[in-house]
């Protein structure tokens, strides 16, 4: 359930194709310029979720660049990083495949989005230092995540079921909203 005073550290990790400057076209490029940085994340006391929301919104809004020169500026030592990652992959549909980074059509019916395991994505030779690692994405029009701990069963199926809690707490209370509010990101570019 949302609790009212905590802070916590993670890593966000982002697919870097955003635009970072328009003078900047990356249109033409292959792959990503994967992002990883940390972030603070702190409810707000006192003050209950829809604020806590806005304000973690903003906090995040303010990242120059969505952390895409954090990795050259600070670099990435294990030990001074958050052990729990999240990444949001975008959003893909199995009909008429759906780029996950640009939401662009792939008008092939070779590739398929399937919802089962496809093994490795990484070379086992990666050294993985997260504790908890959660992938975000959307398939067809379902909101979905796969999460990966180090810790044991009962633990990872405890986290698994808290997060699963929290996020419908905010997505009920988003859902019961009568109005769209905006904040200072949303109005000052």
């Amino acid at each position: 359930k949302f609790s009212t005073n905590t802070v916590h550290h993670i890593v966000l990790d982002g697919h870097g194709r955003e635009e970072i400057d328009a003078c900047i076209d990356i249109t033409g490029t292959l792959g990503w310029f994967t992002t990883m940085y940390p972030v603070r994340l702190e409810t707000q006391p006192g003050l209950g979720l829809a604020q806590s929301l806005k304000h973690i919104k903003e906090t995040l809004r303010q990242i120059p660049g969505r952390g895409i020169a954090y990795g050259n500026l600070i670099g990435y030592q294990k030990n001074n990083l958050p052990k729990i990652c999240f990444n949001y992959l975008g959003r893909f549909e199995a009909v008429g495949n759906v780029n996950a980074k640009s939401d662009t059509k792939i008008e092939s019916q070779i590739w398929k989005i399937v919802g089962e395991d496809s093994g490795l994505s990484i070379s086992s030779a990666n050294q993985d230092w997260n504790l908890i690692t959660v992938n975000g994405f959307v398939l067809d029009e379902s909101l979905q995540f796969k999460i990966s701990t180090k810790f044991d069963q009962m633990t990872a199926e405890f986290f698994a079921r808290s997060f699963k809690e929290s996020l419908e707490e905010v997505i009920e209370h988003t859902m019961s909203q009568t109005r769209q509010w905006l904040t200072v990101s949303d109005v000052h570019h």
